[in-house]
């Protein structure tokens, strides 16, 4: 995987990366290490969380809410997160974990008739912020 990361930044620049995860709906961003770093970036990444976020509540059959922001700030401080890797090392321009939506008793595995729910809700940030990131790399 890092062979594949150097391989990227070093022939091209990387623009996104998202590493998905479950459960708790969070859309995080670098830095997972230290809660009290905050990136550059960090203004234009919470911004674009935060329409994700209003965007999926709005569209949600379950109202879902997402939090979001710094990963060390919101969650917890970690080590050996791939957003921070593949910021810091792979130089993406924006970097994100999205953590699925609560599956109530099932914890991290969600049961088959909510995977196309939570599929479908995730889907809408993602348009969102692919539709912020069309602006931004192809204006």
């Amino acid at each position: 995987m890092i062979d594949f990361l150097r391989n990227i930044r070093d022939k091209q620049r990387m623009k996104l990366y998202i590493d998905w995860y479950s459960y708790s709906q969070l859309i995080l961003c670098p830095s997972g290490h230290d809660e009290y770093l905050y990136a550059p970036q960090l203004g234009r990444w919470t911004r674009a969380a935060s329409l994700m976020s209003r965007k999926m509540a709005a569209t949600s059959s379950n109202a879902t809410t997402y939090t979001f922001g710094p990963l060390g700030a919101v969650l917890y401080s970690t080590t050996g997160v791939s957003v921070d890797h593949v910021y810091a090392v792979g130089r993406a321009e924006w970097s994100y974990m999205v953590e699925l939506p609560e599956t109530g008793d099932f914890g991290f595995v969600l049961p088959p008739e909510r995977i196309r729910p939570a599929v479908e809700e995730s889907w809408v940030g993602q348009e969102v912020l692919l539709g912020l990131l069309d602006e931004i790399f192809f204006d």
